[in-house]
């Protein structure tokens, strides 16, 4: 590029014989040439700066009317309740359910002493809606129940409600409880503080535990085709790996 710049140059030079209006004239020549690119350039950039503010204009929109849990976190440690669209079975209580039903063995962990924070699903539910419509945007919640229970009470709580329902005599299913060594690692206690949930919104639950847990008892037991598909297959490798050599 610079070559025939230079060349263009020399012939203005040689052409009119005087080398500052030759200069003169090569720049305008110069600046004639680069106007399109110039002009595109400009329009280019005008074009952008359009697309720009109108991004700008969405992800404004978008930010209004967003769904704020993208911006609200919620945590949660332990629920409970019924899940009929899951793929899979979740552990402890519908899993001693179901056990209980068929007589078979209730594996504790350790001696039963882990502690957690049970939640009904519906309860958890209603927290998530609340903070959806009135939770405060990139702000955090702790949904939790004021709840909390060894597992080993919990498991007591379940074989009773069990076999009430089934019409078992009390105790009947006492002696499926099985201790198996702990997880390595396996955390002792979860805790979670609901107080600013509660304070600035007003929400608490709606059911006592030994309400969800009968609410959740009696839909496991009042589908059971829907829990031999669950516990078919791949659920009945994952039982054995967890639970068949401790």
């Amino acid at each position: 590029i610079v070559r025939p710049l230079g060349l263009i140059l020399l012939g203005i030079f040689k052409l009119i014989g005087n080398y500052g209006l030759a200069v003169i004239l090569f720049a305008l020549l110069v600046k004639l040439l680069c106007m399109p690119l110039t002009i595109k350039s400009k329009k280019s950039m005008l074009k952008m700066s359009a697309m720009n503010a109108e991004l700008q204009q969405l992800q404004k929109r978008y930010a209004n009317n967003r769904v704020k849990l993208n911006e609200e976190m919620t945590k949660l440690y332990e629920k409970h309740g019924v899940s009929p669209t899951s793929g899979c079975l979740p552990q402890l209580i519908p899993l001693f359910i179901n056990n209980i039903r068929h007589g078979k063995p209730l594996p504790v962990y350790g001696k039963g002493e882990n502690v957690r924070d049970w939640l009904y699903v519906e309860d958890h539910a209603r927290a998530i809606d609340l903070i959806f419509h009135k939770g405060r945007i990139a702000d955090t919640y702790n949904i939790g129940g004021f709840n909390e229970w060894r597992n080993i009470d919990l498991i007591r709580v379940i074989i009773r409600t069990v076999d009430r329902l089934l019409g078992n005599a009390e105790g009947a299913s006492d002696h499926l409880i099985t201790y198996v060594a702990d997880r390595a690692g396996h955390d002792l206690r979860y805790a979670i503080d609901s107080s600013k949930l509660k304070n600035e919104l007003g929400w608490e639950p709606s059911l006592q535990f030994e309400e969800g847990i009968e609410k959740t008892v009696r839909w496991y037991l009042d589908n059971q085709e829907w829990m031999d598909r669950i516990t078919s297959g791949e659920y009945e490798k994952y039982y054995e790996s967890m639970y068949r050599n401790r």
